[in-house]
């Protein structure tokens, strides 16, 4: 079995190398979070959820 020359396996590395870096989107970095309205739910309105407190006399 022959050795391979250590060049020729430089060169394979970075062949692979390249290529792996290829494979990924380049990205922005930038993070946009847009607020949507929501739909009146009467089951989730907190202001629902309270009982009037009786007048003690």
């Amino acid at each position: 079995m022959s050795e391979i020359n250590n060049d020729v396996l430089a060169a394979i590395a970075m062949a692979i190398y390249e290529l792996q870096d290829e494979v990924h989107d380049v990205e922005s970095n930038v993070l946009t979070i847009k607020r949507q309205p929501q739909e009146y739910l009467p089951w989730a309105a907190k202001e629902l959820l309270f009982r009037q407190q009786p007048n003690k006399m």
